[in-house]
């Protein structure tokens, strides 16, 4: 789930570098930070011999999350018995209850064009 550059690399004094961490996960997840347990832990070995002088913990948080959503009726508009050439209308909700916004598109779904275009537009 995480991917760190530079994995390696030699400092000389005085001298800094940046490292950066990514993560991605494809599942749910929550990682909070303990003193107890690390996920990355960063190794400082020194002098020509390499010798292991000190081990770091980095302490790490993280929360993935997918977006949550309802939709109410959940599946069905029930319109009825109607009489031929009147109107009749029907609502229905969808509500976002996850934490971040997303975008949401209606289309006829035997219509691959309009499908299609949706899709370019994502």
């Amino acid at each position: 789930m995480f991917t760190i550059t530079p994995m390696k690399g030699q400092l000389q004094p005085n001298e800094d570098i940046n490292i950066n961490v990514k993560f991605m996960s494809k599942v749910e997840k929550k990682l909070t930070k303990s003193k107890q347990s690390s996920d990355i832990t960063m190794i400082i070995l020194e002098g020509e011999q390499q010798e292991e002088h000190q081990q770091i913990p980095i302490l790490v948080s993280v929360e993935a999350v997918f977006s949550k959503f309802t939709i109410s009726p959940l599946r069905n508009l029930n319109f009825g018995p109607m009489q031929f050439g009147n109107e009749m209308k029907r609502t229905f909700e969808i509500k976002n209850e996850g934490q971040f916004e997303f975008k949401y598109a209606i289309c006829d779904f035997n219509n691959e064009e309009e499908k299609a275009k949706i899709r370019e537009e994502r």
